[in-house]
This record gives structure tokens, sequence and C-alpha cells, in this order.
């Protein structure tokens, strides 16, 4: 994750370097550094997001958590043509004892993973049905729990999938579209916050 920008902006600083780029082409090239340092930048956060530090814990609304991770998500999954819906979101507020910005961090997660787990074709190449293409975004609370729900109709996940899915670095994505943090992250906040 962090080798192949790497490589990327090798390549870009060698070329500029030689001076004889048109502007068009500079630019294209600055504009490969500046993403291969962003992608290494969210690397290294979500990697740091692993070490041991001082959580802030506080009465937090789980409702309010998830509303700004919708907020946050809502431009990126609605540009793919896919429906967000939320439910408890609005309603009363469902009070947890967290870390506000690091349950942010699981609601966002696991917000933008449905997304991606929408194709935006069928298993035949054909674009995705208008009925398909749904990520639904629910809070709820019941007499001992609170429950952050998201789930999506995308392809879902094979057993063998869903056994490592919160393994660290593991990813079915394709290479340079995912980093397998996500769903580690995911894990490791919530079983430190006493959830599951």
């Amino acid at each position: 994750e962090i080798n192949n920008p790497l490589g990327g902006m090798r390549n870009a600083v060698r070329s500029l370097a030689r001076g004889d780029l048109d502007a068009a082409k500079t630019e294209e090239y600055l504009d490969l550094v500046q993403d291969g340092l962003a992608r290494i930048e969210d690397t290294v956060k979500k990697i740091l997001s692993f070490t041991p530090r001082a959580v802030q814990a506080r009465a937090t609304d789980l409702a309010d958590v998830a509303r700004r991770a919708v907020a946050l998500a809502r431009h990126r999954i609605e540009r793919r043509g896919i429906r967000l819906v939320t439910r408890g979101l609005d309603g009363a507020p469902v009070p947890v004892f967290g870390d506000p910005h690091e349950l942010a961090q699981v609601a966002l997660n696991l917000v933008l993973n449905a997304g991606d787990a929408v194709p935006d074709r069928d298993e035949e190449g054909a674009p995705r049905s208008p009925d398909r293409g749904v990520v639904t975004v629910e809070v709820s609370e019941t007499v001992d729990h609170a429950v952050l729900r998201v789930t999506d109709d995308g392809v879902g996940m094979t057993p063998e999938v869903a056994a490592q899915c919160f393994d660290l670095f593991f990813t079915t994505k394709e290479v340079g579209e995912g980093t397998g943090l996500g769903l580690a992250v995911v894990h490791n906040i919530v079983t430190n916050h006493g959830g599951r």
C-alpha cells in the first residue's frame, strides 16, 4: 500500500526533474504525486489507529455519530447511483459511552464499505438494475444494546471471505482500491469499546 504509490511518485518526479514536460503533463505528474502522498498518509493514519492511545470516552449520541458519517459518505455513494436510506438517525438520541471520533470512524468505514460492496454491473456485465443499489444506515436501541446497523444489497460475502474480513490487510478489492484496513479498524475500535 505504500510501495505502489511510492513507485508511481518516483517515476513522476524523475520525469518532472528532466524539465522538458509541457504544462499539461507537468500538472498531471504533480497531481499523481499529490494523490500518492494522500494515499500513503491515509494508510499511515489507519495503521496508527491500531496503536494504543488515550481514548476520550464520554456520553455520546450514536444517532449523531451515524448522521455525521452519512453526511460525509453521501456524495460518494449517491454519485454511483446508490440510494442511501437512513432509519432512526433523526429520532430520539441513542446514548452510548465512547469516543465520538473513533465511533464516527467506525460508522464511516461501514457506510463506505457498504457502498463499495454494491457493484455497478451485474454478473453478466449489464448495468445494475434500477431496483438494486441501496445502502441502509440504521440506529436503534434495545433494553441492553445500542445498535448501529449498516446493510447493502451488494453481492455479499462467501463464508471464506466472512471468516477473514476483519483481518489486517485482507481485502477483496482490486490492487490500489483498498488497503484491507477499514474493517480491521472497525473491529479494533468496537472491541476496545466493549462492543461487538
